[in-house]
């Protein structure tokens, strides 16, 4: 009996557990219990206009409290009113979301919004909130795009991620003093927001909280705000200006992005950080001046700001980071606070107005194109720790007439304006205003930089006898230039080298051998511009790419014959071709001819040596000759001549000569003809008596 009582009482509880938490139907709507005294809405069985939630509900003989609207209840809805009951406590996860509501009054008894409750809702026109509600949750009216009207009440005190995402009618929002928090996106894309006046609860705007709200012309807020996040208020187009408190220490990257019609900006000490973009594209932002609490500005902070005309920096800052300045175009002057050690590329790109430039004496890098077409730039003085200037760093100054350079740097110089390498051996850039039609380049440089002289007015320029390496676009669009010779010395020419250089009637070229080009390095030139180079390889530049691009190539006839005469009873000659453009590399032979027991001294314009004399391995003058001229060798006796041993560095063994340091040296004939030349090992040469010459002695060998 006992057994049986247990099993009675143990049914009749689970009949009670199983009524508390069933579902059931009830006037179209669904409903699940959630106790013994309460229910969900969980959904609906037939479309209405209008749908009447009531305070109770009877199911089996128990009267219910309807305390909840469950998640996806009315989702999708057409249903355009909606009654709600005053037991109604709390609306789910996406109850409405997609539903035809028009308008919605929330009971008092309402505390909790679930996420998405009310998204999607299109139709939806006014919200008034009860006053339990302290947080509104997570999207909860994104999209609701004819909603305009919103009542939030006094104990918020946190609006979630995209809460009102793309509400693009809500014009206006009274924000209660006890909000703490917007979060992410919260107002993003409410195109007809108007204000926004926020109290000094709130510590942090987080990111794109009002990013396009285009309609939104004034914001208020308090001290006690510390954080703009990122793009806050970016494309906020209508925004005039803000007054910022000086609690705020950081404005988030691309904050103000795009803020057209922000004429002015008061940022306060305390101010540490703004971010990159804070401020870009703010094209009617006039003046800036960032206080000395202001130790980082991201890249492109200030970029596309058309019509800022000054811009005062933190003495704090290290680093103007990249493209911080760019496209500024009314920016008229800049000084660098002394604790600036790097200029960021494209920092100062386009900044078109710029006439005054003072850079720190800290400043060690300039970055690329950092100041590229800097059109109105005069002049630009090098400071002394600057190590390194990064690539088109001056391109499209056209207004550029002078460098200088701070005596003591290590890595840079400049002469007469121009500026080199320390060395001089690179020539950097040509400034393009240089007073002058013609430039000659320094003797002693090698080689043209990037852009070197690219869009000067010049319309001669002599190159140095000792060039070797022409850089990429070093004469492009040189516009008035109309001839320029190449030395024999040139063994590279970079891409574009004299692209658009659209004056160009004759290029000379006196290099034997064509130097590989590309095609590029001559386009723009004139289709009747002549190229000169020497006779002999008139047929191989026809052939060769990027120079057949010149449809007349002529030989050239400026040359001088050089006659060299052994002068050592054996009467041996040779003929050699000497242009005047050929300074610096062709020079007086030092090992031509031999004559045993004897070294040369020098060449000499009279047999008897009474004439002009030049010494082994001087080279000659541009216009040295302006005929044709003869050289005899001039011999001194050696004291002796040394039979070649073991015992020497260079040795002859078993018909072979020996050379174990690879020093170089000449072989001669018995009649002074050369039989080899360099600094080979192991060689060998037929049977016979030589003479091996070194750079110490000349020795007899028998192999």
């Amino acid at each position: 009996m006992k057994h049986t009582l247990t099993f009675l009482l143990l049914l009749l509880l689970n009949a009670t557990t199983l009524r508390a938490y069933s579902r059931f139907t009830s006037d179209g709507l669904t409903y699940q219990t959630l106790s013994e005294t309460e229910v969900a809405v969980t959904g609906f069985t037939r479309e209405s206009q209008s749908i009447v939630i009531p305070s109770e509900v009877e199911h089996d003989g128990i009267l219910y409290a309807v305390s909840e609207i469950g998640q996806w209840a009315f989702s999708g809805c057409s249903a355009q009113v909606f009654s709600l009951p005053e037991s109604l406590r709390s609306i789910g996860k996406s109850a409405f979301t997609g539903s035809g509501l028009i308008a919605i009054e929330l009971p008092a008894a309402v505390t909790f919004l679930g996420a998405e409750a009310f998204s999607d809702c299109r139709s939806l026109t006014a919200v008034t909130l009860s006053s339990g509600i302290t947080e509104i949750g997570e999207r909860t009216f994104s999209g609701c795009t004819f909603l305009t009207t919103v009542t939030l009440p006094d104990r918020i005190s946190i609006i979630g991620e995209e809460a009102f995402l793309e509400c693009t009618a809500l014009s206006s929002l009274q924000f209660p003093q006890s909000l703490t928090s917007i979060r992410s996106r919260a107002f993003k894309g409410c195109q007809s927001l108007a204000s926004v006046a926020l109290s000094g609860n709130v510590k942090a705007i987080e990111s794109e909280a009002f990013s396009g709200c285009t309609a939104l012309r004034s914001v208020a807020v308090q001290e006690g705000l510390r954080t703009i996040g990122e793009e806050t208020f970016s494309g906020c187009r209508s925004l005039t200006g803000i007054a910022l408190p000086s609690s705020i220490t950081t404005i988030g990257s691309g904050a103000f992005r795009q803020c057209e019609a922000l004429s002015a900006i008061a940022l306060q000490e305390g101010l540490t950080s703004i971010g990159a973009d804070a401020f870009r594209d703010c094209t009617t932002l006039a003046s800036v001046q960032l206080p000395t609490s202001v130790t980082t500005v991201g890249t492109g902070a200030f970029a596309g700001c058309t019509a800022l005309t000054s811009a005062s920096l933190s003495e704090k800052l290290n680093i103007v980071d990249e493209g911080t300045f760019a496209g500024c175009l009314q920016l008229k002057e800049i000084r660098l606070p002394e604790n600036v050690i790097a200029i960021g590329n494209s920092a100062f790109y386009g900044c078109e107005a710029l006439t005054a430039l003072t850079l720190s004496e800290s400043l060690m890098t300039i970055g690329d194109e950092a100041f590229r077409n800097c059109r109105s730039l005069p002049s630009v003085a090098i400071p002394v720790k600057v190590s390194a200037i990064g690539t088109d760093v001056f391109q499209g100054c056209d207004r550029l007439e002078r460098f200088e350079v701070a005596e003591e740097n290590s890595a840079f110089a400049a002469d007469e304006g121009v500026l080199l390498n320390h060395s001089q051996t690179t020539l950097l850039r040509y400034p393009p205003a240089k007073t002058g039609d013609a430039y000659t380049v320094p003797a002693g440089v090698t080689s043209l930089g990037r852009n070197a002289f690219s869009n000067s007015r010049l319309t001669e320029i002599s190159l140095s006898g000792n060039l070797t390496a022409i850089g990429w676009g070093a004469f492009a669009n040189c516009g008035q230039l109309k001839a320029i010779a190449l030395p024999v010395s040139v063994r590279t020419i970079e891409d574009w080298a004299f692209d658009g250089c659209e004056a160009l009637a004759e290029l000379t070229n006196r290099n034997p051998q064509p130097q590989p080009v590309r095609t590029n390095v001559f386009s723009g030139i004139p289709d009747n511009a002549v190229l000169k180079v020497p006779e002999e390889a008139v047929e191989a530049y026809r052939n060769a790419e990027g120079w057949r691009r010149f449809r007349n190539i002529e030989p050239l006839t400026d040359y001088f014959e050089i006659t060299y005469r052994s002068n050592n009873g054996l009467d041996f000659s040779h003929v050699s071709q000497f242009y005047p453009g050929n300074e610096g590399q062709t020079a007086a032979p030092a090992d031509l001819f031999a004559y045993a027991g004897y070294r040369l001294t020098e060449w000499n314009t009279e047999a008897q040596g009474n004439g002009r004399g030049y010494a082994p391995g001087e080279p000659f003058a541009a216009d040295e000759f302006s005929a044709d001229v003869t050289l005899y060798a001039q011999w001194e006796e050696l004291t002796s001549v040394g039979v070649l041993t073991t015992e020497t560095a260079i040795h002859a063994e078993e018909g072979r000569i020996y050379n174990p340091e690879h020093e170089y040296f000449t072989l001669y004939d018995i009649n002074g003809r050369t039989v080899y030349h360099g600094n080979g090992d192991a060689l060998r040469f037929p049977q016979g008596i030589y003479l091996l010459r070194t750079s110490t002695a000349v020795r007899k060998v028998a192999l």
